[in-house]
């Protein structure tokens, strides 16, 4: 996630008289990150990412919090994207912007939603039985630490 935002940043340094499209295309479609799916290696774009499935979501011990804070589910995606189609404001501040709030607020949420599907998954019968248990907390300790593949990818 941290290549895909600081390309983002770095794309976003250049003019655009196209609402930076190629920084807007990255962030939704880059395949920076991998995630594990239960069976198999997979990519997963920021925007994927930051718009996690309402039933996952609300497995979380954390959703309710979330939604009373924010008023709505996806909040971060929302801002975002409404920060991309803004051409008015100063181009420097945007591009701050965008990159703090993929920084530190959707990656934060994501990984509080892993940790709380952890607790959840280990402290409750037949959450998702078909997923190992230590699912969500590898990729929030991938997510927190940066890799978990080490020096051979085995």
């Amino acid at each position: 996630a941290d290549l895909d935002i600081l390309t983002i940043d770095q794309l976003l340094k250049f003019p655009s008289a196209t609402k930076n499209q190629m920084a807007q295309l990255y962030f939704k479609y880059g395949r920076g990150m991998h995630i594990i799916d239960g069976s198999d290696f997979g990519f997963i774009s920021l925007d994927n990412l930051s718009s996690v499935s309402d039933e996952v979501a609300q497995q979380s011990p954390y959703y309710s919090e979330y939604i009373e804070y924010f008023g709505h589910d996806k909040a971060t995606n929302t801002a975002i994207v409404a920060a991309f189609d803004d051409t008015d404001g100063d181009a420097e501040q945007r591009r701050a912007y965008l990159v703090h709030l993929m920084r530190l607020n959707m990656i934060p949420q994501h990984m509080m939603t892993n940790i709380g599907l952890s607790i959840r998954h280990c402290t409750e019968v037949d959450v998702y039985p078909d997923v190992p248990p230590s699912l969500y907390w590898d990729e929030f300790a991938a997510l927190y630490i940066g890799s978990l593949e080490g020096e051979e990818n085995s």
